[in-house]
């Protein structure tokens, strides 16, 4: 018989003890004169002792039939061991435990969504593909319509493109490179839950800013690089540069290239040494107007943790700058739109299309991968389809209209 363990139940100590190595928990106490043994039908400790426990009490109430079905039916772990074990382990400072927890957060809202349980009812069996669509469908049911029955577009932007962020949080706590952490708790498959996918949003065409717009943003710019440099600059990098937000993350100061004639471009490029991968197909090198790089130059202030080009005290703040201040800032006046500072992004690529008459170089300029995403963004750029004749069909012997008939 294997080594027993120790826990507190209805006031007294209590034991469990496994009839052979690895095998499942066993308890055994007394119930009046009744010698009372149960199999826990589990290997995991804390899913035993939390059963045996019930089951005591359960017993020394008289409650002989709820303690019988206390037995477990499963040996999966519950959700709440993994979210507590991953909020332990993930959460290492203040930033990331924040993080966890809002992981953790996604995790329950799409179980109580689907399942209508909570994270301490529900056992890790229920992670599958089945789940992620029976979340999608009740969150589908959120989506607005209007008078006439159609499905307002907004609307329906919104709710997937959440269904998206729900389940990208959730996920994240099951990433393989974590899954060590929950070695000792046992476990489904879980690729049907990490691989079911969901109903893309459907976005409306692109539409470019309008010119008002435009410039709203660059009067407030002048007081934006007073009160925030670091965000101005992120701002730069959009407006001008065309950059990614991944990419503005990684950037750094170093990967400016000069040339003895004043000129420069930032180089987007493979970068083993520091971990940068850029989208596949998308190595460019992107030219910097020198009133801008000498705007970057002015407000630029190294940041503790290396050159980057977006200043800030460590990875999670200037993640915050990129992705979501300045997405509020110019969301003062870029609205009702998907990625608000993309926007930026592609108008400074019709620009550069405008600028040119050359779509490759918009492409090469935004380092899309294909050309048809290009053309996509920028098609009402390019020139008018003519208008068909009726001359275009051939002369016959009629003139004018007659033909059109």
């Amino acid at each position: 018989m294997s080594a027993a363990v120790s826990f507190y139940a209805a006031g007294r100590r209590r034991k469990l003890f496994r009839r052979k190595h690895g095998g499942p928990w066993h308890i055994r106490f007394l119930c009046g004169n009744r010698d009372v043994v149960r199999s826990l039908d589990t290997t995991i400790e804390a899913v035993a002792k939390d059963k045996a426990k019930r089951i005591i009490e359960a017993e020394l109430e008289g409650d002989t039939q709820t303690s019988r079905s206390l037995k477990a039916r499963t040996d999966y772990s519950t959700l709440r061991q993994i979210a507590d074990i991953y909020v332990e382990k993930f959460g290492v400072d203040p930033r990331r435990r924040r993080t966890a927890r809002g992981n953790v957060g996604a995790l329950e809202k799409i179980v109580r969504v689907a399942n209508g349980i909570s994270l301490e009812e529900a056992r890790t069996s229920i992670l599958t593909g089945e789940l992620v669509r029976t979340f999608e469908a009740e969150e589908e049911k959120r989506i607005e319509r209007d008078g006439n029955g159609f499905i307002d577009q907004g609307s329906e932007l919104r709710i997937r493109t959440s269904i998206q962020s729900w389940l990208k949080q959730a996920r994240s706590i099951f990433r393989k490179a974590t899954m060590n952490w929950f070695d000792d708790l046992a476990l489904p498959d879980l690729d049907s839950f990490r691989q079911q996918g969901v109903k893309a949003p459907e976005r409306p065409r692109p539409r470019r800013l309008e010119p008002a717009i435009i410039a709203a943003i660059n009067r407030a710019a002048p007081a934006l690089a007073k009160s925030n440099p670091s965000l101005y600059i992120a701002h730069l990098l959009f407006k001008f540069l065309g950059m990614r937000n991944s990419e503005q993350k990684a950037a750094r100061m170093a990967w400016i290239e000069r040339d003895p004639r004043g000129f420069a471009k930032l180089a987007v490029i493979y970068r083993p040494e520091e971990g940068f991968k850029p989208k596949a197909k998308t190595e460019r090198r992107i030219a910097i107007a020198p009133i801008v790089l000498a705007e970057l130059e002015k407000y630029w202030t190294p940041s503790p943790d290396g050159d980057y080009i977006v200043p800030a005290p460590h990875k999670t703040e200037r993640a915050d700058i990129i992705d979501d201040q300045h997405s509020a800032w110019a969301g003062q006046w870029i609205q009702n739109r998907s990625k608000v500072s993309y926007e930026l992004r592609r108008y400074a690529g019709s620009l550069v299309y405008q600028k040119t008459g050359r779509i490759e170089h918009a492409r090469q300029f935004l380092g899309h991968a294909d050309v048809k995403t290009t053309l996509e963004w920028y098609w009402d750029l390019l020139e008018d389809t003519p208008a068909l004749e009726p001359s275009d069909f051939g002369d016959f012997g009629q003139t004018g209209l007659e033909a059109v008939a």
